[in-house]
């Protein structure tokens, strides 16, 4: 039964279609690191679970979030692996990127409030929760990105760009808890995007007026009224600039 589902895994990747999973939680009989299925297949994308790190200083507890903006070190990090959320085995990547898991407000049927109503909303943790975040970021690129090849190599070029976008966590490239680091929606979506910008800019250098402007297919288009300004190589197309202008 489990190659039936890979198989189909397969096929569905071989589309475009890229699938997160979560990574896997401790439980009763389960102690990270541990191998779990199906989201250590490789062409899943598996999700582990950041929680927000609570630090003292001045004898007060603050939030790592708020006292992010106090400290004057570069590696530190506001967030941390929750104790629950699985992690990497030595020497494996199967546990691919990580995302906010913990203390997330979800839909629930739980009756635990105090008139034992039906309460739709709760807190909720765990790699579950941190997959949809990464399945998110995911969407919003593939909604920036509308010409991805319906292929393997276009999945896995998503796939590639969401690692490579993600916030480093550590001093390494891969890391055993946090795999590429936190997914990052914003660089995600500017990696796939490329360069952008909304209409023609200009560039004034005395007397010249030089013109920016985005040609679809053919990537950045340049003129200039005073080539000793500014030299502009078509077939680029690109552009050198010979004196100093303000971009306006």
């Amino acid at each position: 039964a489990n190659d039936v589902v890979l198989k189909k895994m397969d096929e569905v990747y071989a589309k475009g279609i890229v699938m997160v999973c979560s990574g896997g939680n401790s439980t009763g009989t389960a102690t990270p690191p541990f191998v779990n299925y199906p989201s250590d297949y490789i062409t899943l994308v598996s999700a582990l679970n950041l929680k927000n790190r609570k630090l003292v200083s001045n004898y007060e507890d603050i939030d790592g979030v708020s006292f992010l903006n106090k400290l004057t070190t570069t590696n530190y990090q506001a967030v941390q692996l929750a104790e629950s959320s699985n992690y990497n085995l030595v020497g494996d990547m199967a546990k691919n990127i990580s995302a906010p898991g913990s203390q997330i407000l979800s839909t629930t049927t739980s009756k635990n409030d105090i008139r034992k109503a039906s309460v739709p909303y709760g807190l909720m943790g765990g790699t579950s929760m941190a997959a949809p975040h990464v399945a998110g970021v995911l969407a919003l690129m593939f909604s920036q990105k509308t010409d991805v090849p319906k292929t393997a190599a276009g999945a896995q070029y998503m796939v590639d760009t969401l690692y490579s976008s993600a916030r480093q966590l550590t001093d390494n490239d891969f890391d055993q808890r946090f795999g590429y680091g936190e997914a990052n929606a914003l660089s995600a979506t500017s990696a796939v995007n490329g360069p952008h910008m909304e209409g023609p800019a200009y560039v004034h250098v005395g007397q010249a007026n030089i013109s920016f402007s985005v040609s679809s297919g053919s990537g950045w288009q340049f003129s200039t009224t005073d080539q000793d300004v500014l030299s502009v190589d078509s077939s680029g197309p690109s552009c050198s600039a010979l004196r100093s202008g303000q971009v306006r």
